[in-house]
């Protein structure tokens, strides 16, 4: 499914009509908050086509950051009228897989489009001729279960427990959860239990009235009250005292609170989630969690896996981060390398993506500008002390074992594509082939120019 977005309907149309004719399946918006409530609501859209300059809250280029966000496994096209270069890095910096410059030749978005879709990490698609395609998914089968479970929580009530390993994406997770419900247009707020100390935890929780306790020297209100009408995430949950969990479950049952030092009882209108890394039932012998908290807290349980025991995710995790860090430091958009994705992948992540994210972070910040230009960086530009724990283990290729070179040959291509961000010319520079070869293993030879 194809979403196409342009305030000109008239524009719009025409390309939809072009996209339909080829049988792919298109929906439209006629702005940027209209297309990110299809993205939330319609997980079938594989490809975000939106115009650069539109009218309202949400314009092209803010469209392609939130809906990166919102929903990374989508392929991402941005038409524009200024075809510059500083237009281009900008559209890259913001989310975009690639860039057509207005007036849109019908060529080149055929081209665009087979390719982005040909590479999107999600079901199988119907390609031009109407054959369905066998290109393998990019997300992993554990995290693609794990998303189809955080829909349907998150078109509920229910309260959500995330548990796993530290750095294995539990918040972000929380946050995404609250994006596609119907609280989403109201706060989202976290609070961490752990890094609190327990006698402050409670007035953040519940907030605190004036002179309650020295140094009280104003009323202050608590994430409780931050997040009415939105959700609230207790992250480290398993690190809350044991008469604070009383307190909670007060909350959870009653919808009713106090803050510190006050009589004035308050209403609460929000959804509670949390998140540990702790074995909550072994606590619960321990005698130092409270088992009905928890039956009220677990309504839901979502497990997040490791990153090892999902190590095909990489494909679409480390793009994505590059993408994001690179926005953040001000630079401008980069991808690796195949023998540094090879590195990476031979990495176990014992600190999960908040590990991985530092060691892009790094590697990205301290690279040579002129490397950063080039927009391609090699394993050597990883950090020494990372290198140092992977040179023992085996790196040679990032791809799995599999039967016959014909689907060794689709898998590296589709990988390049994945590194490269969907840039053919660099994938197949990655690869050492040339673009023509490239598109006759993926079955498209007739995409290409004559």
């Amino acid at each position: 499914m194809i979403l196409v977005v342009d305030d000109d309907q008239e524009n719009r149309l025409s390309l939809i009509q072009v996209l339909e004719r080829e049988g792919w399946s298109c929906c439209d918006a006629e702005n940027g908050e209209a297309a990110l409530q299809i993205l939330r609501d319609r997980p079938e859209v594989q490809l975000l086509i939106t115009d650069m300059k539109m009218p309202g809250l949400v314009n092209g280029l803010e469209l392609l950051q939130m809906s990166r966000r919102l929903r990374p496994d989508v392929q991402r096209l941005l038409i524009t009228a200024f075809g510059t270069i500083e237009a281009t890095v900008e559209a890259m910096r913001a989310g975009a897989f690639d860039v057509l410059t207005k007036p849109v030749k019908i060529k080149a978005l055929k081209e665009n489009v087979a390719r982005l879709l040909e590479n999107a990490p999600n079901k199988p698609l119907v390609s031009q001729s109407g054959a369905g395609s066998s290109v393998s998914a990019q997300f992993s089968p554990q995290y693609a279960k794990l998303t189809e479970t955080l829909r349907r929580a998150a078109q509920s009530e229910a309260y959500v427990l995330f548990t796993g390993e530290s750095g294995s994406g539990k918040s972000y997770l929380a946050k995404l959860l609250h994006e596609w419900s119907l609280r989403r247009e109201h706060p989202f707020v976290g609070l961490n239990c752990a890094a609190i100390p327990g006698e402050l935890l409670e007035s953040e929780l519940f907030g605190v009235e004036k002179g309650a306790f020295t140094g009280a020297n104003s009323s202050r209100e608590g994430k409780v009250q931050a997040a009415h009408k939105g959700t609230l995430l207790l992250d480290e949950i398993g690190d809350m005292s044991f008469a604070l969990q009383a307190k909670l479950l007060q909350l959870i049952q009653e919808k009713r609170f106090y803050k510190l030092g006050s009589n004035k009882e308050l209403h609460a209108d929000l959804r509670i989630v949390s998140a540990t890394n702790k074995n909550l039932a072994e606590m619960i012998q321990a005698g130092s969690f409270r088992e009905d908290l928890l039956y009220r807290l677990k309504v839901i349980e979502i497990h997040v896996p490791s990153l090892r025991e999902r190590k095909q995710d990489l494909l679409w995790i480390i793009p994505n981060l590059l993408d994001s860090l690179a926005e953040k430091n001000h630079l401008p958009p980069v991808r690796l390398a195949h023998e540094a994705l090879a590195l990476l992948w031979a990495y176990d992540w014992p600190g999960n993506i908040r590990e991985l994210e530092n060691v892009l972070e790094s590697t990205l910040v301290l690279a040579p500008r002129e490397d950063l230009r080039e927009g391609l960086l090699g394993a050597h530009l990883l950090p020494e002390t990372f290198r140092k724990k992977v040179e023992h283990l085996s790196a040679s290729s990032p791809l799995p074992p599999m039967a016959d070179l014909a689907t060794i040959e689709r898998m590296a291509i589709e990988q390049a594509l994945a590194i490269s961000g969907g840039r053919r010319k660099l994938a197949a520079s990655l690869l050492g082939i040339s673009e023509r070869t490239l598109y006759r293993v993926l079955g498209a030879e007739n995409r290409l120019d004559s």
